[in-house]
């Protein structure tokens, strides 16, 4: 029984391999996502793209507070430049942490991914 399931499941991706990812992966991952990581192109939007934005706008805004931290706070409390700076080093590198983070979420970078296409054209001989 078990063996029949397996070919069925392969028999399915052979055949229909978008349609057989999307009944596997539904109920686990959204549709939306399914779809921008199988299909891959410019008119599809990256369905992380939102919170990413969020996040990066957010790292700005605190890269800023800090920095107006240490002009104006510091000279008054000087003690608090330690961990100003400590803060300033943590959103720097989550800042390299998102640029990383967004190039592993977009598609193309997946796509990229193992062997090229052949190119059946050029493979046929007359």
């Amino acid at each position: 029984v078990w063996l029949c399931f397996l070919f069925q499941g392969t028999s399915d991706f052979c055949v229909s391999p978008d349609k057989y990812v999307m009944s596997q992966t539904k109920g686990i991952i959204t549709a939306d996502i399914v779809h921008y990581y199988l299909y891959c192109n410019q008119t599809l939007s990256n369905p992380f793209q939102q919170p990413l934005t969020i996040f990066q706008r957010s790292l700005t805004t605190m890269q800023i507070q800090i920095q107006g931290l240490l002009q104006f706070a510091v000279p008054l409390f000087p003690t608090a430049e330690r961990d100003l700076l400590g803060i300033q080093n943590l959103l720097n590198s989550s800042e390299a942490s998102l640029h990383q983070l967004t190039a592993l979420l977009d598609c193309r970078g997946l796509n990229k991914v193992g062997s090229p296409q052949p190119n059946w054209n050029h493979s046929i001989t007359k």
